[in-house]
């Protein structure tokens, strides 16, 4: 069975070593090095001197590579982090920032990831690097700033608090996952837009497909709590739900229907394949084909913001 499957075989020590790292800490280079070396030496010499027989030593060898990868990959993001601490100085200071995205609307603010780029100290500007997630006091003009668009803010950057009773969800190391290790409030007059453009990056212009898309639905007489609904269900886009509908769905246990899934992915691939279908009666159509159905998964994948689900199922449709 595992023949059939190998990159499972591969992807199961690999998570393994990133859950080991998420609780105990070593020293991953030294790990890593000496499971390169394994799989080097077990590759060049165990296959010429000890024949076909003996290939499992050279699997375990592969194990072992895969599970130190995962555990030095998250070490290595865990160190980023320290030294990204590290370099943020105390106190309030003048930051220029890029959104990484649209801004969500909030019960009591609005909010918006963005990374960091220069700030500015009593004698000149320096670069910094890391990501923020920002909240800012209500202002409907703020949601007509697109995605990659330049902020100049006054601000001081917090750590996110620990939890403070046993087994609490610990927010600081969900967004420490996602790279995020700051958080900052901002009151009106803290802030301005010094660039509103769009980001000439891939997922600054997914956004803007996305926020496009979402005008079309307003265009077309969709509004209210139906625009919600429909923005939430079709793109991924949750910020214009509010805690009212959230609560229904929450009560009735079918709050994951609000969000794009596995399920959502299917669907596309299957109407591509259905569109696209007629290009299997030639020789060329049939090597063309997967490429497209690949492209238009993976393009809705990135307008819905590449959610956990999304990725999961997108992934699965081009290995398998």
């Amino acid at each position: 069975m595992w023949s059939r499957i190998p990159l499972v075989r591969l992807i199961i020590p690999f998570l393994a070593g990133i859950i080991l790292a998420d609780h105990i800490s070593a020293d991953p280079d030294l790990l890593f090095r000496i499971s390169a070396a394994a799989v080097l030496v077990c590759g060049m010499f165990f296959g010429l001197l000890f024949g076909y027989g003996t290939k499992w030593i050279y699997g375990i060898t592969i194990v072992l590579f895969m599970f130190t990868a995962g555990y030095a990959m998250l070490i290595a993001r865990k160190d980023s982090g320290e030294a990204v601490r590290r370099a943020i100085p105390d106190g309030e200071r003048v930051y220029c920032i890029r959104t990484k995205g649209p801004f969500e609307a909030r019960d009591k603010s609005y909010r918006v990831t963005a990374g960091l780029v220069v700030t500015q100290d009593s004698l000149a500007w320096s670069a910094v690097k890391g990501s923020i997630m920002l909240y800012v006091k209500p202002d409907s003009l703020l949601l007509d700033v697109k995605p990659g668009s330049y902020l100049l803010v006054h601000a001081k950057l917090d750590s996110v608090k620990p939890p403070q009773n046993p087994s609490e969800f610990d927010y600081g190391k969900y967004l420490a996952r996602k790279g995020i290790f700051f958080t900052a409030y901002l009151d009106s007059g803290k802030y301005s837009v010094i660039r509103n453009e769009n980001g000439k990056g891939i997922p600054d212009r997914a956004s803007a497909i996305r926020i496009h898309l979402l005008g079309k639905l307003k265009e077309h007489g969709i509004d209210g709590r139906n625009f919600a609904l429909a923005s939430a269900l079709l793109l991924g886009d949750d910020t214009h739900l509010d805690a009212d509908i959230r609560d229904i769905y929450a009560r009735a246990g079918a709050m994951h229907i609000l969000c794009v899934s596995g399920l959502h992915v299917g669907v596309v691939f299957l109407v591509l394949g259905y569109l696209f279908g007629f290009m299997k009666r030639t020789q060329p159509g049939r090597i063309l084909l997967p490429v497209i159905m690949l492209i238009g998964v993976w393009s809705y994948a990135m307008l819905t913001g590449l959610a956990p689900p999304v990725i999961r199922a997108s992934c699965m449709i081009s290995f398998f």
